[in-house]
């Protein structure tokens, strides 16, 4: 009992231990807080003493009228850095700045001046903390100034001063005072500058001028006066000079300074003096040699971001033109510096699987917004880059190619000399297409290898302009331009390619080409940049003064293009899914076929309204049409990206082919040739009134669906006594109703259509088709018309324009569409005055001109803007490219566009647009009006259907043959076809295709034609005549609903031909059925 009871009085005892240790060690605690409370107390009591004994006396000290001494001003700004805060001292500090500065401007006062203290090795080190600290807080406070205010805008010029002064001595009286007379203390002072500017570095000084730009800008311009901002450039400068050899600090100068949205462009417009400080300090060269490992230029911009990488590389640019030529060596390491950053934006600016993107002004499409002040710079930005590709910087980028010449000069990089330098050649493109001499590798004699350097460097080039084409969607035109209208740079360009193509053979452009990758880039360019161009050549410098290039050239040119694209879309399938293939093409190779492609299709358009190439040019021989025809029937994507792309290299006659195919599939799928049994209908009745054709038409058919209208259509007609006539339709009726409407509507008078200017009249919509109340509706009924005639094979001679068959073909929404090109088609006579306009030396302000178009309505003259406001502003030499594109695209688009709309809406509710994209505009023509060629009587006559007992050995029949065949010229044939068929062209491929076939009919003496007897056959068909019923005086007729021709059975030769001229000249009376 005694035991236990001692073990819980021990416990009891220690626990009383462990409390009272602890009670001590809290008391402890307690005095010691009390103690650092006191302390701290204390010390603000005693700042707060001391700064109003500091801040009364620097106030007392600066309000004195006397000149205070270096010594009086280091001491009170020693005190006032002491107790410093901002916001409380700002202006005090700011009073002993000005008074260290009024100081610094007397002459022979070393006593006065600041810097005086500097070479006392007394004062030396608390001067030189002084002034590290002192510039220091100018620096942090310039970077939160507003400039906006006032008194802040005195605040920054001060501070911008004291750090211009302070960090070089250029500018210190005491240098030249007659105190340093037999001292040589430069060094030194130098010396000490540097330790101020190294510290100012160490401590975001970049970062702090960073600020304080984004600080002085208002909607994207930097609002600092010339003065503000040349201070400003020079003090980067002298920080850049000592910091260059620190990767650190250079780092901090990239991403704060040369990161700085448009600021070469701000300094180029405010002070273009200071640039000297940029071309004086070698800081490209500097960045150059930098930054040539690309691990290094990387890490700036995983820093920076997508928008700042493309900031910097916008001053990189302007910086290469306002640099000396000194860098010119290291231009392989700009080149692929600019590439890097290039890529690197499009990579981090481009949509990725995002729904939710924004459009940049110069990116495109983007998955990231700007925010509101980049977005203010994007257009400073975007002319920084216009430097890439001015005339100076492609003459240094391609100068392997042209010889040193001086004809390009340095003043040709702004866009003020490069327009005078242009008027003084002749036209507006002559310096597009100016010779320069080049280089020996482009003679015929001489081997260029694909390997070779020279090839390497200016592939490098080509892929540079390349990466920033595929960048800078929004900015291709500009590009485009400045290389493409470069003195005589695709010239050697074309001879580079067709000289490799020579040597190496087609299999150069193949994508397994193992010397493909070394040409890529410059195929790519050349093909851009030649299509760029060729778009904008009129006829007059293409095929008479063979610019840019000569018609054998571009021959040559469309052969290489033609071979290459179609190995790429039929041998490689370049262009299908590499998920369906499981081939995956590179994006260059892709890249170039696409530019291939697109330089073929301008050069195949620009065949197909004025011819240059031979006959079956674009025909590809290896094309096995029976293997095509399988890859159609399996459904293989290959043979419709053939069809959409280059449907050209197939003959048109398989074209033709193939879309009758189409046709009759769709009929079979529709049922139309299906029996009666099938419970569907095939077929529509309507009643024409003659007097009423196309008003009857429009009334009976316009509501129909598409699907009715492919269809069989039966016609009865009512004569003028409102009779029905005569006759059965057995599609002959109908074919007769198409012509006659198609004919009316079609028929200026009506005003639905006119007839283009020139030597060959073309129809296209009227501009003032809207007389008519419901004109689009008319519109887009004759469309479908005209699309049933085709749908049915008929013949239609209707001369449709050229541009207007372009646009029932979508050729108006293609990215190679070109109004300038389309003109001729509508009205010759403007295009040429828009050629000479374009082509004018003088100031075109001087033709009178202005952004707007007269037109004659119904006697009352309308002017119509070309752009807002365009009757008030005057067409110049700067603008008149765009008063030429507006014009055109006006005539042809615009003043035509619901018209033309109506019309193909109701084309292709019958003629699928996927169906005609196999044809070319002309091509096109010549499916709904037949082949404008010679009549073949050979072929006419194998084709032929004989009736009532004619054959084709029978003596008029002989008789006819050889009087179409030699006694009639050409333009008498086209009549007689005329004649019986309503056309006095052949249908496409020959007379096979004609529907009803051509068919020649017996015919007796009016009173017997319709009386038949067993003897009467036989006699015709022994060729004996009848003399009783001859009728010499009957002339031929035709049922061209039938492409019938009722011939008498004449009784000589002569009487035949004389009948039968006359009855085509005379166009005798059409018979009933």
């Amino acid at each position: 009992m005694f035991g236990s009871q001692s073990r819980q009085t021990k416990a009891d005892v220690v626990d009383k231990a462990r409390a009272a240790r602890a009670e001590r060690a809290l008391n402890k605690n307690h005095s010691g807080l009390m103690i650092k409370i006191q302390s701290h107390c204390r010390r603000y009591l005693y700042m707060t003493n001391l700064r109003k004994e500091v801040r009364s006396s620097v106030d007392e000290f600066t309000d004195k009228a006397t000149q205070p001494t270096a010594i009086e001003i280091f001491n009170k700004m020693r005190w006032l850095l002491f107790i410093f805060q901002r916001n409380i001292d700002n202006t005090r500090l700011e009073k002993l700045c000005h008074r260290i500065l009024s100081n610094m401007t007397i002459d022979d006062s070393p006593k006065l001046w600041y810097v005086t203290l500097a070479i006392s090795n007394q004062y030396l080190p608390a001067w030189l903390y002084q002034a590290k600290k002192l510039l220091q807080i100018c620096c942090e406070q310039l970077a939160i100034v507003k400039i906006s205010k006032k008194n802040e805008l005195e605040a920054m010029q001060l501070y911008l001063t004291m750090l211009v002064t302070f960090s070089s001595i250029t500018s210190w009286k005491l240098i030249n005072s007659k105190v340093l007379a037999n001292k040589n203390f430069r060094p030194i002072l130098q010396q000490i500058c540097e330790q101020i500017l190294l510290h100012l570095i160490s401590n975001e000084f970049f970062i702090n001028i960073k600020n304080f730009l984004w600080n002085s800008t208002r909607s994207g311009e930097l609002k600092l006066s010339k003065i503000s901002l040349s201070g400003v450039i020079v003090i980067i400068r002298r920080a850049f000079d000592v910091s260059r050899k620190n990767s650190k600090s250079l780092t901090q100068f990239m991403e704060s300074i040369m990161a700085y949205p448009a600021l070469l462009y701000h300094v180029k417009k405010i002070s273009p003096e200071s640039l000297s400080e940029f071309r004086e300090s070698h800081i490209l060269e500097v960045i150059l040699d930098t930054y040539a490992d690309g691990n290094k230029l990387s890490m700036i911009t995983t820093s920076l971001g997508g928008y700042y990488s493309f900031s910097l590389l916008g001053n990189l640019i302007q910086l290469s033109q306002c640099s000396d030529k000194a860098w010119i060596d290291k231009l392989a390491t700009f080149k692929s510096i600019i590439m890097y950053l290039l890529s690197y934006c499009h990579d981090q600016n481009s949509v990725k699987n995002s729904n939710a993107t924004v459009h940049h002004p110069l990116f495109g499409w983007c998955s990231k917004s700007l925010t509101s002040q980049l977005q203010d710079s994007v257009t400073f930005i975007g002319q920084q880059f216009q430097y890439l590709w001015m005339p100076n910087a492609v003459q240094l980028f391609f100068n392997d190619i042209f010889e040193k010449s001086d004809e390009v000069s340095t003043d040709a990089a702004s866009p003020g000399n490069v327009g005078e330098s242009s008027k003084k050649k002749k036209g507006l493109f002559g310096r597009v297409f100016s010779k320069r001499q080049i280089k020996e590798f482009i003679l015929p004699s001489t081997k260029v290898k694909t390997d070779s350097e020279l090839i390497k460097r200016v592939c490098s080039t080509c892929a540079m302009y390349n990466t920033a084409i595929s960048t800078l969607p929004e900015m291709r035109t500009d590009i485009l331009t400045g290389i493409s209208y470069y003195y005589g740079l695709l010239e050697p360009l074309w001879k580079f390619i067709y000289t490799l193509y020579q040597e190496e053979g087609p299999q150069i452009f193949h994508e397994n080409s193992l010397k493909l990758s070394d040409t890529i880039s410059l195929t790519t360019l050349f093909c851009n940049c030649c299509c760029h161009l060729i778009t904008i050549v009129d006829d007059i410098e293409m095929y008479q003064e063979n610019k840019p290039f000569t018609l054998d050239e571009l021959v040559k040119m469309a052969a290489i293009l033609n071979h290459m694209v179609f190995y790429a879309v039929w041998k490689l399938d370049v262009f299908t899914s590499s998920k369906s293939t499981g081939i995956k093409y590179s994006y260059e190779y892709r890249q170039m076929i696409n530019a291939a492609h697109m330089l073929l299709m301008v050069l195949y358009d620009r065949n197909c309204r004025r011819s240059f190439t031979p006959e079956n040019h674009w025909i590809i021989r290896e094309l096995n049409y029976a293997e095509f025809t399988n890859a159609i029937n399996e459904g293989a994507n290959r043979s419709y990206v053939l069809l959409r792309k280059i449907a050209h290299v197939i003959p048109r006659e398989k074209r033709v082919d193939l879309f009758r195919k189409l046709v009759a599939d769709d009929k079979k799928s529709l049922g139309i040739f299906a029996n009666s049994s099938t419970g569907r209908p095939s077929y529509t009745y309507i009643t024409i009134n003659r007097s009423r054709l196309l008003e009857d038409g429009y009334e009976q058919l316009t509501q129909l669906p598409a699907e009715a209208i492919k269809r069989t259509i039966k016609v009865q007609f009512v004569n003028e006594q409102g009779l029905h006539e005569a006759g059965i339709d057995e599609s002959g009726v109908f074919k007769e109703f198409l012509e006659e409407t198609i004919k009316k509507a079609f028929d200026p008078g009506l005003n639905l259509f006119k007839v283009t200017c020139g030597d060959e009249p073309r129809l296209y919509p009227s501009p003032t088709s809207y007389i008519h109340d419901n004109h689009l509706s008319l519109f887009e009924f004759v469309g479908r018309m005209l699309g049933k005639a085709v749908y049915e094979g008929l013949i239609m001679e209707v001369p449709l324009a050229l541009f207007f068959l372009n646009n029932v073909l979508g050729g108006q929404h293609s990215a190679l569409y070109s109004c300038i090109d389309e003109l001729p088609s509508l009205d010759p006579e403007l295009y040429k005055n828009l050629n000479y306009v374009k082509n004018y030396e003088d100031d075109v302000e001087d033709l009178g001109l202005t952004f707007s178009f007269d037109e004659d309505v119904l006697g009352k003259i309308i002017t119509h803007d070309l752009k807002y406001g365009g009757q008030s502003i005057p067409v110049t030499n700067e603008n008149k490219l765009s008063y030429i594109h507006l014009m055109a695209h006006f005539r042809l688009c615009k003043q035509l566009k619901k018209q033309t709309a109506a019309f193909v809406k109701g084309f292709h509710s019958v003629i699928k647009p996927q169906w005609l994209q196999v044809f070319s505009g002309p091509e096109l023509q010549l499916l709904i009006a037949g082949e404008n060629t010679t009549i073949s009587i050979l072929d006419l006559k194998k084709c032929t259907k004989y009736l009532g007992g004619y054959h084709s050995k029978h003596r008029v029949i002989q008789w006819l043959w050889d009087v179409l065949k030699n006694d009639f010229s050409e333009e008498d044939r086209c009549k007689f076809l005329k004649f019986v068929t309503s056309c006095s062209k052949p249908p496409l491929q020959g007379f096979s295709n004609l529907q009803p076939p051509f068919t020649i009919r017996y015919v007796e003496a009016e009173n017997e034609e319709d009386r038949e007897s067993i003897g009467r056959v036989f006699l015709r068909a022994l060729s004996i005549p009848n003399r009783r019923n001859q009728s010499p005086s009957r002339l031929p007729t035709a049922s061209t609903c039938f492409n019938l021709l009722k011939l008498p059975n004449y009784h000589s030769k002569q009487i035949l031909r004389e009948k039968l001229r006359y009855a085509i000249q005379s166009n005798s009376g059409f018979e009933l059925s």
